[in-house]
Order: C-alpha cells, then sequence, then structure tokens
C-alpha cells in the first residue's frame, strides 16, 4: 500500500508539473516536500522519495535503415542493430579496448548491471599497447560476470580512441576491435561524443522505471522519407513489446510527454528503435525517466 500511494503521488507530480529542488542529489518536488514536511526530517522520518534518481538515455544512428534499428551508435561501427542482441540472459565476462594505443592505462568509467540485476560502477584501466596492431590489450572489464552495460565514458582525460566493450576474449589481430563485432560488441564509446550514445537502458533491481518523455529527430531530407520510431521494452530477457509508436516525416522533430508516465517493472530492457523509409537516413533520440525505489 505504501508503495502505490508513493507511485500515485509521483504520478500526480509529474502529470501537473512541479518545481524541484535538490537535496543530497535526490529531486525533490516542493510540493511534496513542504507539504509533508520532509525537508525537516530531524525526528529520524525517511524521505519518501530517498533512492530515487533520474535518467536522460540518448543515442543516435548515422545509418538507419528499412530494417529496424536501435538508435544507438553500435550500428554506425559495423556492430549488431539492435543495442541488445549481445548481451543474454545469463551473465557474461565483458571485456574492453581500445583501437588506439595512446590509449594505454586510461581509465573508463562503466555504469552496469551485474548477474543479480544489481546497478554496479566500474572504474577499469585500460590495458597496455598491443605493439603491433595499434590498440591496447584486451582487458576484462571488473572483477565479476555482467548482464548490461547502461553507459561508459572516459573517467577523467579524453580517450584518443574508440573504447569497445564486448565478449572477444582474445582479439587475434590484436587491433583493439572485436574479432567479430557483430555478434560481440555489447557498448562503444565513440572519440568523438566521448562517451557510449545508446538510447537504451534496463531497469536494475529494485525500481520501477517511469518514462516521462520521447525526444525523436528525422535528418533524412528526402521526400517522403518517413522514419517510425518506436519505444520498445523487454522483461527479465522476455519479448521486446512495443508500448508506443509514432510517425516522423522527413527533417522534423518530435517529443512527446507521457501523461501519466510509462511506468516499466525491474529488470526490463528499454529501447528506442527506429525504421526509416530508405537506407543510409541518420536519426537521433532520447528518452527521460525516474527510477523509483519498490518499497
Amino acid at each position: 500500500m505504501k508503495q502505490r500511494l508513493l507511485m500515485l503521488g509521483l504520478v500526480c507530480l509529474l502529470v501537473v508539473g512541479f518545481s524541484v529542488r535538490t537535496t543530497d542529489t535526490v529531486q525533490i518536488p516542493f510540493g511534496l516536500s513542504a507539504a509533508a514536511g520532509w525537508l525537516n526530517n530531524s525526528d529520524g522520518r525517511e524521505h519518501p522519495l530517498k533512492g530515487t534518481f533520474t535518467v536522460n538515455k540518448f543515442g543516435h544512428n548515422t545509418d538507419s535503415d528499412t530494417t529496424e534499428d536501435s538508435v544507438w551508435d553500435g550500428s554506425d561501427f559495423s556492430g549488431p542493430i539492435r543495442c541488445f542482441t549481445v548481451p543474454g540472459s545469463s551473465a557474461a565476462a565483458l571485456y574492453i579496448t581500445s583501437d588506439d594505443e595512446a590509449d594505454a592505462a586510461a581509465s573508463v568509467t562503466v555504469q552496469a548491471l551485474d548477474g543479480n540485476w544489481n546497478s554496479t560502477t566500474i572504474v577499469q584501466t585500460l590495458g597496455a599497447s598491443t605493439g603491433g596492431g595499434g590498440g591496447t590489450a584486451v582487458t576484462q572489464l571488473g572483477s565479476v560476470d555482467l548482464l548490461r552495460v547502461n553507459r561508459a565514458f572516459p573517467t577523467t582525460d579524453a580517450v584518443a580512441g574508440n573504447i569497445y566493450i564486448h565478449t572477444d576474449a582474445t582479439d587475434v589481430d590484436t587491433d583493439g576491435v572485436p574479432d567479430s563485432i557483430l555478434t560481440e560488441l555489447v557498448a562503444v564509446i565513440d572519440l568523438v561524443e566521448q562517451q557510449t550514445m545508446q538510447a537504451c537502458y534496463t531497469v536494475p533491481l529494485g525500481f520501477t522505471a517511469l518514462i516521462t518523455r520521447v525526444e525523436v529527430d528525422n535528418a533524412d531530407t528526402a521526400a517522403n522519407a518517413v522514419a517510425t520510431f518506436r519505444v520498445r521494452a523487454a522483461t527479465n530477457n522476455g519479448a521486446a513489446k512495443t508500448k508506443v509508436d509514432f510517425l516522423v516525416p522527413e527533417n522534423e522533430h518530435r517529443d512527446i510527454t507521457y501523461a501519466p508516465p510509462l511506468a516499466l517493472p525491474e529488470k526490463t530492457d528499454i529501447e528506442l528503435t527506429n525504421v526509416s523509409a530508405a537506407n543510409n537516413a541518420s536519426v537521433k533520440g532520447r528518452f527521460d525517466l525516474v527510477a523509483v525505489p519498490n518499497r
């Protein structure tokens, strides 16, 4: 009952709009905090939004085709066209490499999910230069098997090459690129963007995701180059179900607000996908969500 009341309160606040203040990195609506007196909780009461966080996922695909692609940069690097193709239903060892040997010993931060769907943040040092293929040596990402990668970026200094997170434990040609990138790529940090560009996210264990907004761009300028965008969701490795789809004409933008928000449970893979009227189209997209603890 407590969880249902909290969720109802959040939905109402998100629908009518509100001002917020930040306390201990949690976005707290003024209306809820002031009315309930939670800003002055020295009596030991726990704030009802403790543990809540917001997520903004965005990506692009500069080579969208007539088959359904995720809005992510993995397909731009000849990887899978869908961002959840390689990660399976069981956790596995993931590896990290750069295609530029200048990134030897560089530090990368990776936000991932472990084998129990719990959030984990890994700060990983890249391997040494291979001295032959031009990349860095294969290094295991973290010390435990992982299920998903939600985001990755250089920890401090910019990286010189493209950073690949993948399942290739050997990299035979030592160039830092997975040997079978189409079947091994999990995530990529584009050296231009300096972070992953993927409109994909997996809801951690113990949270419910409330999607509040979806925004897309169809940059194709050819006549009648209509793009179809979908929000798809697959819970606990199930089928990827369409939650909403909409058409965007050539060279146009759409910004959709969910009222009430679209609620998705823990262990749900969320992806924004696109089908273009012609090959080699360029699309962008993002979605915003609030992750609420299941109390």
